[in-house]
């Protein structure tokens, strides 16, 4: 018989920055609005995308800015918004009818 003893790995747990990302209205049909909900003071960067991958829009705002409003001169058609502020990246698809 064999036994083996390995040592308990420590746990600690680390605090990370809240990042939440929300669009609404979708679908849309005039523009968009993108809360985001963020506790880190680093800037944020917007990117939105069509579905062949073309580069629309890009915003950087204050990290203070909760609220962007986007969309208001696209076509119908599917996009992907792109959330990033630091290391942190989120993705959303909205649809404009």
């Amino acid at each position: 018989i064999c036994t083996i003893t390995t040592p308990g790995a420590s746990r600690a747990s680390v605090a990370t920055p809240s990042f939440d990302v929300v669009a609404h209205p979708n679908p849309f049909a005039e523009s968009v609005n993108i809360s985001i909900t963020s506790s880190a003071s680093q800037d944020i960067v917007v990117k939105v995308y069509d579905m062949t991958g073309r580069l629309l829009e890009q915003r950087q705002v204050d990290d203070r800015e909760n609220i962007i409003s986007v969309g208001a001169t696209y076509p119908a058609g599917v996009y992907l918004v792109n959330v990033t502020q630091g290391g942190e990246l989120r993705t959303l698809r909205v649809v404009k009818k």
